[in-house]
């Protein structure tokens, strides 16, 4: 997976979606990265940065790149079948308000 899809992921953020600061903590294959996001931030940063975030997700890198690139939205499919895990899925919903999906 190319790194630069974090780089690609944050150009798409939309400012004054998300009503609080919070932290998401991906696992995407071998790949782990910090993101802040907030009513008016979008930040990431190489490795886990936080003890805890608010979410954690671990995902594969094919599933990731087809959320980002096609906005394509995880159903229970993906959750069941172990292509994503998320400590608290419905978090990933304001994750992916924040990015226009």
């Amino acid at each position: 997976m190319n790194e630069n899809i974090f780089e690609e992921m944050q150009e798409h953020f939309k400012p004054g979606v998300l009503d609080k600061d919070m932290i998401f903590y991906f696992k995407v294959d071998d790949i782990e990265k910090t993101v802040y996001l907030g009513p008016d931030k979008c930040r990431i940063e190489d490795g886990k940065k936080v003890e805890k975030a608010d979410c954690y997700c671990k995902l594969t890198s094919s599933l990731f790149e087809k959320i980002v690139n096609e906005k394509y939205k995880p159903g229970m499919k993906d959750f069941m079948s172990g292509g994503i895990t998320a400590d608290k899925p419905f978090l990933l919903l304001d994750f992916l308000k924040a990015f226009g999906q």
